[in-house]
């Protein structure tokens, strides 16, 4: 296959991917919206625990963005694979808030930079704390709806194609979207301020999970 075929080959799969997911590519797009405006324009208190929070936020942002172009284009595994990371920075900072003078300096270092060592250090022991099995279960267990969605007995469906392909991606983008819930929710919960932006961010979420509830299943 050379360069020019491949393009049009990946053409192909992301208008098949777009076309089988649009509608929940929508909401998909509501939720990195609402990350958005919270990065943007919302007013972060200058304190270390908003500090960590605006961190874990802006990586899931990033990690967001990225998931989706890989799930459009047919990269099921790799998608996966992100979706690993946003699980992990919604645990652990579900776990920081729940005692933040203590966790926020296990996870900065003295010159105020976020310590990597620290990040998914015990990620189980933190997703215990916050009754977060189920999101650890699902990208950490063996055979993982989401790791494994086309899992098979079957021998000759053991072997990989050799490029991107089109497949279901329904369960990754749901639960990446319940986690964007999540993790927005401890965003603001860190955030003391009760301005216009702030109530406009609650209404919104409050609105984006009653779509999300009429149309996915956890």
């Amino acid at each position: 296959m050379n360069g020019g075929e491949w393009i049009m080959y990946n053409k192909e799969v992301v208008m098949e991917m777009k076309s089988n997911h649009w509608k929940l590519l929508k909401f998909y797009d509501d939720w990195v919206e609402l990350i958005d405006l919270y990065l943007i324009e919302e007013q972060i208190p200058h304190n270390l625990l908003s500090h960590l929070s605006s961190y874990f936020i802006t990586r899931f942002h990033k990690s967001k963005i990225a998931l989706r172009l890989l799930l459009v284009s047919g990269f099921c595994d790799e998608a996966y694979s992100v979706l690993r990371m946003m699980v992990e920075y919604t645990i652990t900072l579900k776990f920081i808030i729940k005692n933040p003078e203590e966790r926020v300096f296990q996870f900065i270092d003295d010159t105020g930079l976020v310590r990597e060592d620290e990040q998914n250090s015990d990620i189980l022991t933190m997703a215990n704390e916050t009754k977060m099995q189920y999101w650890f279960n699902s990208v950490y267990m063996p055979y993982s709806s989401c790791m494994y969605p086309h899992l098979s007995t079957d021998l000759g469906e053991l072997f990989l194609p050799a490029g991107p392909v089109p497949f279901n991606a329904d369960d990754m983008l749901t639960k990446s979207c319940h986690l964007a819930a999540i993790i927005l929710g401890c965003a603001l919960e860190t955030n003391p301020n009760d301005n216009e932006l702030s109530k406009t961010m609650k209404n919104k979420l409050d609105l984006l999970l009653v779509d999300m509830n009429g149309v996915y299943a956890f």
